[in-house]
């Protein structure tokens, strides 16, 4: 089955480095499950405003980030705000399904371990380490690949 990407999934494609592109496409090309990419580059602001989620004011604060961008009553989606999607080399990924995202927060349906492999191997393909969120011991984060540091 050939998957292709959304005019939405193309754009955010377009703001990181060519090497995640690359990976990106041919881990499409590959996989079985589709999926959207769902965040490319970010601005530090943008950081800032994903980092104050899930985080008290006195948290941001500390961090440097502005306390108006707190909000402690939802769940955090990044824990840092030093993160590789500021310089264009990292994207975000979401199983698509049924004409609609699928996160899959709890795994159970499988999704997750198919497009990590797909991205595996298409880096593999090409010759340019990643790493997988979902394969960190600490703060899984499943849909985020990044170049390797």
């Amino acid at each position: 089955m050939a998957f292709a990407f959304s005019r939405a999934s193309i754009a955010r494609l377009a703001t990181v480095h060519i090497n995640i592109q690359r990976i990106t496409r041919r881990a499409l090309a590959l996989s079985s499950v589709d999926f959207s990419v769902t965040q490319g580059r970010r601005t530090l602001d943008e950081q800032m405003r994903l980092f104050g989620r899930g985080r008290t004011e006195a948290q941001c604060a500390r961090a440097g980030v502005p306390k108006q961008y707190a909000l402690p009553n939802v769940a955090r989606v990044t824990w840092t705000l030093n993160s590789n999607h500021l310089e264009g080399n990292a994207v975000d990924v979401a199983p698509f399904l049924n004409g609609k995202l699928e996160w899959d927060e709890n795994g159970k349906l499988g999704l997750w371990p198919v497009i990590a492999k797909a991205f595996k191997d298409a880096a593999s393909e090409l010759g340019v380490p990643i790493q997988w969120g979902g394969d960190w011991v600490k703060n899984k984060d499943r849909p985020h690949f990044e170049l390797s540091r």
